[in-house]
């Protein structure tokens, strides 16, 4: 005996409820629940979390570039903070280039911006990738004959 393929759930779903008031006035809701927008709803969230996560990353990094640029004086507090931080996410990226000093103690890391650039291409694959794996696509055909 042939197996029958498995019918994928429907996306939307339609409820009509009719209460009826003992005076005879007739009350009609229609709920109607969408789980394909409710899907692409929770997907665009996670997307959401991924962006802001790796927003956090990329913006402290560029808050290390600046400091480094204005010479902060690396004692304080706030730039203590920030280097301790980044360093975590810029380890992988460290002597991949030279970092250009001058005399009075400026300094531009090149690392940090290919790191900055690394971690948004990131961001946008997993984006895509949550996407692609979580998003459910139909195709649904209806035909509806009538005869005599």
């Amino acid at each position: 005996m042939a197996q029958q393929p498995d019918i994928d759930p429907v996306d939307r779903r339609e409820q009509v409820r009719v209460d009826r008031s003992p005076g005879g006035a007739v009350r009609r809701q229609r709920v109607v629940r969408d789980e394909g927008a409710e899907r692409q709803n929770t997907i665009a969230r996670i997307n959401q979390i991924i962006w802001i996560i790796f927003g956090i990353i990329i913006g402290l990094i560029a808050f290390r570039i600046v400091l480094r640029l204005i010479v902060a004086n690396p004692e304080a507090t706030f730039a203590q903070f920030v280097y301790s931080v980044t360093d975590v996410f810029l380890w992988p990226f460290f002597g991949l280039t030279a970092t250009p000093t001058t005399t009075t103690g400026v300094a531009f890391e090149v690392s940090s911006v290919i790191a900055m650039v690394v971690y948004a291409l990131a961001a946008w694959v997993l984006t895509l990738l949550v996407r692609a794996l979580f998003s459910k696509t139909s195709v649904r055909k209806v035909e509806t004959y009538e005869s005599e």
